[in-house]
């Protein structure tokens, strides 16, 4: 009666395939792309994020704000693009 139909080692494999999910603020964004140090904070968060460190979470409403700040900050639009595509990935 009520018997577990999860094997002990296959509650343990969902435990480490787990991925922390995350949604980052537009600064990280714009921080890591302006900064000028590969060690920053928002960079080596970003990094983490492009090593599969977790999962990111983004709305379109983000999106659109990131565009929106990076082209009011002149940034040039191929670097714009890019990091989009990343973010689409």
């Amino acid at each position: 009666m009520g018997q577990n139909i999860f094997s002990k080692s296959a509650l343990a494999w969902v435990n480490e395939v787990r991925v922390t999910k995350v949604v980052l603020d537009t600064s990280v964004f714009v921080s890591a792309l302006l900064s000028k140090k590969k060690n920053s904070s928002p960079s080596e968060i970003l990094m983490k994020w492009r090593e599969g460190c977790f999962t990111l979470v983004i709305s379109p409403q983000i999106l659109y704000e990131i565009t929106e700040k990076l082209v009011d900050l002149n940034i040039v639009e191929e670097d714009i693009a890019e990091l989009l595509s990343l973010i689409a990935r």
